[in-house]
């Protein structure tokens, strides 16, 4: 027996977004009367055959763009069922990106690697990985900058993303080590002390590939090769492997002989590694080594840098260098490393930043002071307005009701506006009832009500209310 494949039918994008507009505002008047839901909020919808619940939490769901935001997450979601034919995805991910344009650029950040995860896995399931692949590393960028914490597996699917584009798998690499001599080289102490073991996992990730099969440019290979290999020694001195620390240093300065025929003044100089493996021996507990590699480093005082590292010598001589004498020194190191990169390389910015936070040291905030400041911000956005309406603040529901009917910072919307006025207005608010009283002889949100509207000007009229002057301007005309 034969059986057919049911045909798909087309579904239209008009409908689909009326319907959509209707659950979300029916779950908003729902919120408004059961505000304890909101901790998680779902809204249930249905797409042919199949349906699902869109959870919409209060701590990533700002009332103000309640509506915007989850229709963008409907149109999303929308994009996994089948009842879409080829093609018609599309236009749903075009609406999806209206409703993400509506949205403040601080919300939109948080949601645009939920949007490129949703194309490529269309992309995906219709045979186009090259598409697929390029929304998913935007995806990860994104994700990257706005998680406070990074997952070391998804750098390494970043890295994995960008096998055909060998120059950014380089470029990501680089910087990635760079933060190795950030803080500085020299000083002795330990400023690795705040590292977990995430920071260091991410790090010998990138030291055990092999950096120069991603250069491209022949002419930048023994570049690429010199940096890196100091910076693999100056990381396995500071992590007290002081063998390996040794192996990498002289591989840089192998890279030294050839380079410096060409280039006099590459920035970094034949001594400043041979004063590393001075100080890669004196920490091992080898003066021997130490000296023999001080002798050495005696015979490079003609470096450009030899004015700059005259402390280091000096120290090693018995004269005593103070810290700020090795933060200065410090400092002037981390940026030669750095100018070194920019120079022939630009990261995106996003995933600078958020490979940047997890080397951040975490700060520390006085609770006592930051309370305080939020006591004297006199200025309320919408959902801090929104928040107190929810407890039962009169006036807040006013102000709530008064921005959804103007569409003050939200989207104009009257049904809500009513609702509003009508929790205010039952706490005995004047001009609550007045336009509430307005809103029904007008039809604004709601039918017309001429019975309805008397009903609540009367409350007004006898004087029982409770009448704000200070909060006339919200009295609807």
């Amino acid at each position: 027996m034969t059986i057919k494949k049911k045909k798909k039918r087309s579904i239209n994008l008009e409908e689909r977004e009326i319907y959509y507009l209707q659950l979300i505002e029916e779950k908003q008047i729902e919120l408004i009367w059961h505000p304890a839901q909101r901790d998680q909020c779902g809204i249930h919808f249905t797409a042919e055959d199949s349906s699902c619940i869109l959870y919409a939490y209060a701590e990533d769901t700002p009332m103000s763009v309640f509506k915007e935001l989850n229709m963008f997450r409907l149109f999303l979601t929308h994009l996994q069922f089948d009842g879409l034919t080829n093609g018609d995805w599309k236009a749903y991910a075009l609406k999806a990106v209206s409703y993400l344009r509506l949205l403040p650029p601080d919300v939109q950040k948080t949601v645009l690697n939920m949007y490129h995860n949703s194309v490529a896995n269309v992309y995906e399931e219709e045979g186009n990985m090259d598409k697929a692949n390029s929304h998913r590393r935007q995806a990860l960028s994104y994700q990257l900058q706005t998680e406070k914490e990074i997952d070391v597996m998804d750098i390494e699917t970043l890295l994995q993303s960008m096998e055909k584009t060998p120059n950014s798998q380089l470029d990501l690499c680089l910087y990635i080590l760079l933060l190795i001599v950030e803080p500085g080289i020299w000083a002795t102490d330990d400023y690795y002390n705040y590292w977990t073991r995430c920071h260091y996992q991410l790090i010998e990730t990138i030291i055990k590939q092999d950096l120069t099969k991603l250069v491209t440019d022949d002419k930048k290979m023994p570049y690429v090769a010199l940096l890196v290999n100091s910076l693999k020694g100056i990381y396995f001195r500071r992590t007290r492997r002081f063998v390996l620390a040794e192996k990498y240093l002289l591989a840089a300065l192998d890279i030294q002989v050839t380079l410096r025929k060409a280039d006099k003044k590459f920035p970094i100089s034949p001594l400043m590694i041979y004063l590393q493996l001075v100080l890669n021996w004196l920490e091992g507990g080898d003066k021997e080594r130490a000296k023999e590699y001080m002798n050495k480093a005696n015979m490079e005082r003609g470096c450009w840098d030899a004015d700059l590292l005259d402390p280091v010598i000096n120290s090693f001589h018995g004269q005593p260098i103070s810290k700020e004498e090795w933060r200065e020194l410090d400092a002037s190191y981390a940026d030669i490393y750095i100018n070194i990169y920019k120079e022939n390389y630009s990261l995106r910015s996003a995933i600078k930043d958020a490979i940047r936070t997890i080397f951040t040291p975490p700060e520390i905030y006085d609770d006592e002071e930051y309370e305080e400041e939020v006591e004297n911000n006199d200025e309320y956005t919408f959902d801090d307005w929104y928040e107190c309406a929810e407890s039962g603040d009169t006036e807040a529901q006013l102000v709530v009701g008064h921005c959804y009917y103007t569409g003050t910072a939200v989207s104009q919307n009257y049904r809500l506006a009513r609702e509003w006025f009508f929790l205010a207005a039952l706490q005995g608010d004047a001009i609550a009832q007045q336009n509430l009283g307005y809103m029904y002889k007008k039809g604004y949100g709601t039918e017309i009500n001429q019975e309805e509207a008397e009903k609540w000007y009367q409350k007004v009229k006898a004087g029982t209310s409770t009448w704000r002057v200070d909060f006339i301007e919200f009295l609807l005309k």
